[in-house]
């Protein structure tokens, strides 16, 4: 994308900017849209919103700023944009090389593919539980609940693993 057009959205952006004089070259620019604060440095190139930083252009928190001291935009994007820059680094001209059949070749053997052995059986999905997904508050928890035994009537277990169950179980089959 042309850094013109992306400056262009910068400079409309701006609009929506009240810039402070911090002193020097800094200032403390706030935005109308969102409400938040950020600090800019025309000197170092820097905003701490950090989009000048990584691309070399200008955001519109610096776009405000440098509208403020009534300079161009253009000065204070990284050289990198610069046509100077672009026609040195493709000055030079790429040497051709000849096609893989006239290569030389290497006295190593090949390399071989990792030896990864796949466990028989059908792949098993592990599904986790997220702690960020609320749960759903019309549901009860059963956290904390004490259950009772429909057989004996004895707190804390149920039918199926009742003990009493399978004793008298085991002194009827044993009478027969």
């Amino acid at each position: 994308m042309c850094f013109f057009f992306a400056n262009y959205r910068a400079i409309h952006h701006a609009g929506n900017c009240v810039v402070t004089w911090s002193g020097g070259t800094s200032y403390l620019v706030t935005c109308t849209d969102g409400g938040h604060e950020l600090v800019v440095d025309l000197n170092k190139k820097s905003c701490s919103c950090r989009k000048w930083d990584l691309s070399g252009i200008p955001c519109y928190h610096a776009c405000a700023c440098i509208a403020v001291r009534n300079e161009p935009w253009g000065n204070h994007i990284h050289g990198f944009y610069t046509k100077e820059l672009y026609m040195k680094l493709y000055n030079c001209t790429l040497e051709p090389i000849m096609g893989p059949e006239f290569w030389e070749q290497a006295s190593e053997p090949r390399p071989l593919p990792p030896n990864v052995k796949t466990p028989a059986g059908r792949p098993k999905k592990k599904r986790t539980t997220r702690n960020d997904i609320p749960q759903d508050p019309t549901k009860l928890s059963k956290v904390g609940t004490i259950v009772n035994c429909t057989y004996c009537k004895a707190r804390g277990h149920n039918t199926r693993i009742c003990t009493t169950k399978v004793q008298l179980i085991l002194v009827f089959i044993l009478n027969l």
